[in-house]
């Protein structure tokens, strides 16, 4: 009979198994975009521009801000990251702009969030402005944040992110 401590060690372990299989499905590689069809990307300028934000964030020699303009639930994003390190050889961090939002794919209901990396910058003073993305399907609540990173899509492995904007 297990004791109430492994008992809870086994459990543990087993919402670790869950929470990271479960990111191995929704956070892929790639520097750009998630395996999605939620964004068109590679546009040189807005889609829809009735209202328009920036979001910015800093976080320890993270920079990046986040242009995002909208009419209605149609949705243009870009994305800027910089590696403000100041150490020649950089400290193995990257500066990432990740970007969270809902969509509506099916016209009945909103999803859950749904994450995209748009913009990642590795080395120091390395910068990267991404392309202009425009939504797909009507798209809401459109926030981002600040991430330092040892370059890898999953956050059990050195993630420090700012609050979401």
């Amino acid at each position: 009979m297990a004791t109430p401590t492994a008992a809870r060690d086994y459990l543990l372990v087993a919402v670790g198994l869950f929470a990271a299989s479960f990111a191995g499905l929704s956070v892929t590689g790639g520097h750009v975009a998630y395996a999605s069809d939620d964004w068109t990307t590679g546009h040189s300028g807005e889609r829809s521009c009735a209202n328009y934000r920036v979001a910015e964030a800093v976080r320890n020699g993270a920079l990046i801000w986040t242009q995002i303009s909208w009419t209605g639930y149609d949705v243009s994003v870009r994305g800027y990251a910089l590696d403000n390190n100041l150490i020649g050889e950089g400290d193995g961090y990257c500066a990432r702009n990740r970007i969270r939002y809902k969509v509506d794919t099916s016209g009945t209901a909103w999803s859950g969030w749904q994450y995209r990396w748009i913009a990642t910058a590795c080395g120091a003073q390395t910068d990267k402005l991404s392309t202009w993305w425009w939504s797909r399907y009507p798209t809401t609540q459109l926030q981002a944040q600040a991430c330092l990173s040892d370059g890898s899509d999953s956050p059990t492995l050195g993630w420090s992110c700012t609050d979401w904007r």
